[in-house]
């Protein structure tokens, strides 16, 4: 039987942050994004308002449209 849920994304968002943070990963907040800088076709930093950001994995989480 398949069944639908329904589930508060702001509660989402904030359980993958907690986990994330608690194996050591950097979450940054309230932090404008201005430009990927990329090398070799791979995205190698994030030009942020809070600096230049090195990355060995880039996630892109901001929604359907980007």
């Amino acid at each position: 039987m398949e069944a639908d849920a329904v589930a508060d994304p702001t509660a989402v968002c904030r359980t993958f942050a907690k986990l994330a943070e608690e194996k050591g990963i950097q979450y940054f907040k309230n932090c404008q994004f201005i430009n990927l800088v990329t090398e070799g076709g791979r995205v190698a930093a994030v030009d942020t308002s809070l600096g230049t950001i090195q990355c060995e994995f880039f996630v892109n989480c901001a929604g359907m449209v980007s």
